[in-house]
């Protein structure tokens, strides 16, 4: 193969790729509803429904490659009055979670770099999930193996799989 052959290969499966992520990227975008959430522990194989058989919340991907999550487990308790008890707010913030930052798609993974958070340890990092899948109006995700760092104080390394359902 001449290097003028080669080179025009390249620039193919190059360009093939590109507009393959895109596609796969511009899946994302939009306004989705949470509907499930189960966090593995990859030590004892226990899975758990941390937020409850029904969360709520939303996540938010824009075009320009921009993000908000947030979630809520499904029995939560109200508060006594309208501003709530120190123990109140202690449950309140331990059933529930909140970050927002920007996100890239590269070759079926997404990773999120976080830039503010609910969880000031969060700051900086960045959360790989790992995989991703959008069927008709169904977005499930499932994040690479990391170490928990929820209000709830534990600290095993788990896999999350959360669902969503387009809203726009």
């Amino acid at each position: 193969m001449s290097k003028m052959m080669a080179g025009v290969a390249l620039a193919a499966v190059m360009a093939t790729s590109a507009h393959a992520e895109a596609d796969e990227s511009s899946k994302l975008v939009g306004v989705w509803k949470l509907t499930g959430y189960a966090r593995h522990e990859t030590d004892t194989g226990k899975d758990i429904k941390f937020y409850g058989e029904h969360p709520t919340g939303f996540l938010i991907n824009t075009k320009g490659g921009h993000f908000v999550s947030s979630g809520f487990a499904d029995q939560r308790t109200k508060p006594a009055a309208a501003v709530p008890t120190d123990d109140e707010r202690i449950a309140l913030f331990k059933s529930m979670w909140a970050y927002e930052g920007t996100y890239k798609v590269d070759g079926g993974k997404i990773t999120q770099t976080i830039e503010d958070a609910w969880v000031q340890g969060w700051l900086g990092g960045c959360l790989t999930l790992d995989k991703f899948e959008v069927s008709d109006k169904t977005l499930t995700v499932m994040t690479a193996p990391f170490k928990s760092a929820t209000p709830s104080g534990d600290s095993a390394e788990i896999i999350v799989t959360a669902t969503y359902e387009r809203v726009e």
